[in-house]
């Protein structure tokens, strides 16, 4: 019997001037992550991919190559050439309408306006695929938030976040050893 597998994958962008901005606290819980267990590299065009194993479970960590307009791109791939069921991935991706240190956890739900959910959505022709929404709040303006996204978290923010990583982390292991229904109930806010 095949052993179950997951893919945690965090979107963000991959050049180094994007690498502490809001956008990209997907692929800084990955990073976190990473730091916490120990994991074997896997080569892959389209991915940094690290794979660990957590109780009887494979898990791979993904941090795609590709902007975050462009996620469906990476994550089709990956699924495809990893053989994962698209109920056992999560996508971490960061959320304006959730105040700065929030998360919620979803099974399936819509795009809520972020790009690289329509593109995930687009390139599986589904959006029932799960999700972890980490909340960075949101600009005084509508017209802000391209800038605000690109944007840095201040000290103050930057502190929340790392206390939504610990949780964050819980979470994930939560789902993967309990199920969702756990996860939510557990850590919903």
């Amino acid at each position: 019997m095949k052993a179950e597998e997951w893919l945690i994958l965090g979107l963000g962008n991959p050049e180094i001037k994007y690498e502490h901005n809001r956008h990209n606290v997907g692929y800084k819980l990955v990073d976190y992550l990473l730091e916490n267990i120990k994991t074997e590299n896997i080569k892959n065009k389209y991915s940094q991919l690290n794979k660990a194993t957590l109780e009887d479970k494979f898990i791979y960590f993904a941090k795609p190559f590709f902007y975050i307009n462009e996620s469906g791109i990476p994550v089709k791939k990956l699924i495809d050439e990893l053989n994962i069921e698209i109920s056992n991935i999560l996508i971490i991706v960061d959320d304006m309408n959730l105040d700065v240190g929030n998360i919620r956890i979803r099974q399936k739900g819509k795009d809520g306006g972020h790009n690289g959910l329509k593109s995930i959505e687009y390139h599986l022709e589904t959006h029932e695929y799960p999700r972890l929404r980490i909340g960075i709040g949101s600009p005084n303006s509508k017209k802000d938030h391209i800038d605000y996204v690109l944007d840095d978290f201040n000290y103050s923010e930057q502190k929340i976040i790392e206390k939504v990583f610990a949780s964050s982390e819980k979470a994930i292991y939560e789902i993967i050893l309990n199920g969702f229904s756990s996860a939510m109930g557990k850590f919903n806010q």
